[in-house]
């Protein structure tokens, strides 16, 4: 029967199938760590198998999540195994981690590998959890959302929004824009958009409309036309990085993840979106105004920039509300 697998932190892995769900532990993992770890899941009560060369019935007991109790000990691994299952005895093989980190594209919610995590076991990343959630509630539809450029002294804003179907091929690099080099995201972002099952959408706002309304509204506003502007309409559930909801966006399937990007593979997948389109309009802003560097800061306020600006003043793509901008006479 297809399995639901989702990686965490610290070597989690969390596993559920028709009649079973499983969390496995391939390190010390406090009871702490293990409520923290299955997040939004709906998952009641575990109970705790500590796997040694004897499985014995005594070995099983049932924790209750909200009471901090001492961790499993370092030498063995753990297996949580939710009402109605039995223990699984599966254990991943150096082989079986072998043969992942040869796949070059994953599944969302495939019938043999399941929901998979981008990164190999173990390792740190996003994870398929968040839609997950709302997949089970019958939302098919399920948007990430994210920004770039909010910090920049010049150049605009940019939101995207990325709908990746359960069952669609989706490449095997999808992170957190920040954690991945130029290239990788380049390749990640032509793979994304070229995919007929995934659903992606941008919006810029130059630098005039962010010293209008300022820089959070300015990006607010970028995240609901990113939305609005999916060819198949509004999604069924929205999963939005950071704090906030766009006003425009709030309803009781929308919900905004803090540090999305690392934690929700849709997110990370709108961050390297929002970020390559970025980049790029800044290589062409680059070849108009060469004196300023932006093709190397991209308009963040680095050392080499500031001293582009004390030279030869604010030109018309900086943020003219952004400090030190402002403090320059606007006919420079």
């Amino acid at each position: 029967k297809a399995t639901i697998r989702c990686t965490f932190g610290a070597g989690l892995v969390h596993e559920a199938g028709a009649n079973h769900t499983s969390l496995y532990a391939n390190m010390p993992v406090t009871r702490g760590s293990l409520k923290r770890a299955l997040g939004p899941l709906d998952v009641s009560s575990l109970k705790v198998v500590e796997r040694s060369k004897t499985l014995r019935k005594r070995d099983i007991e049932t924790i209750n999540l909200d009471q901090e109790t001492p961790p499993f000990k370092r030498s063995r691994s753990a297996v949580a195994t939710g009402k109605g299952g039995t223990p699984s005895h599966h254990v991943h093989s150096k082989e079986s981690n072998k043969e992942r980190k040869s796949i070059s594209t994953i599944k969302a919610g495939g019938k043999s590998d399941g929901i998979q995590i981008c990164k190999q076991i173990g390792t740190k990343g996003p994870t398929w959890v968040w839609e997950t959630k709302w997949w089970q509630k019958g939302m098919t539809r399920v948007a990430g959302v994210d920004e770039a450029g909010r910090g920049p002294l010049a150049g605009p804003v940019v939101a995207a929004a990325c709908i990746i179907p359960r069952g669609a091929e989706v490449p095997a690099g999808i992170h957190d824009s920040k954690q991945l080099t130029e290239a990788q995201r380049e390749k990640v972002y032509d793979e994304l958009i070229s995919n007929p099952q995934i659903e992606c959408s941008t919006c810029v706002l130059g630098p005039e409309e962010i010293d209008r309304v300022n820089i959070l509204q300015a990006t607010m506003l970028a995240m609901t036309a990113a939305i609005k502007s999916l060819a198949k309409g509004k999604p069924d559930a929205i999963l939005i990085d950071g704090n906030r909801v766009p006003c425009e966006l709030q309803c009781p399937t929308s919900e905004s993840v803090v540090k999305g990007d690392s934690k929700c593979i849709s997110v990370a997948a709108a961050s390297i979106l929002a970020k390559v389109t970025r980049d790029r309009i800044m290589l062409k802003i680059d070849e108009e105004y060469p004196q300023y560097g932006f093709a190397k800061h991209k308009g963040y306020g680095t050392a080499a920039h500031m001293a582009a600006i004390r030279q030869h003043g604010p030109c018309v793509v900086h943020r003219w509300t952004f400090a030190p901008v402002k403090d320059y006479p606007k006919n420079t």
